[in-house]
């Protein structure tokens, strides 16, 4: 996140992928439950007021049940897991559900791309 070429990619709903920094990427296997799969940074939520550090400068807690709130260099990243919804709102755009399944961004840099039915990626930096 800070970073050009951050891609967040949304596929099933309730479970998402993205890069938290390139290189390193983060995977809910179920609703609160985020695993960080680079060694020496792995951050479990299971309950509601969880603080941990996904990344030095990265701060993400757990708000309400199935939702991550990153707070980053830029803007704040919120994560619904259970509706596979992902908002990015920051100095890089605005990344929304328009209705089930279906996403749009509205950004100045960046595009939204299909990557193969069902899973949409978009350039937020």
């Amino acid at each position: 996140m800070g970073e050009a070429g951050v891609l967040v990619v949304i596929g099933e709903v309730g479970v998402l992928v993205m890069t938290v920094e390139l290189g390193v990427l983060a995977v809910t296997r179920e609703v609160g439950v985020l695993v960080m799969v680079e060694v020496g940074v792995l951050a479990v939520l299971v309950e509601v007021g969880d603080l941990v550090m996904l990344e030095v400068g990265f701060l993400a807690v757990m708000v309400e049940e199935g939702v991550l709130v990153v707070m980053g260099e830029v803007g704040v990243l919120v994560m619904t897991v259970e509706l596979g919804v992902l908002a990015v709102i920051g100095e890089a755009g605005v990344l929304v559900m328009v209705e089930v399944g279906v996403l749009a961004v509205m950004v100045e840099v960046g595009d939204l791309v299909m990557l193969e039915v069902g899973f949409l990626a978009v350039m937020v930096e």
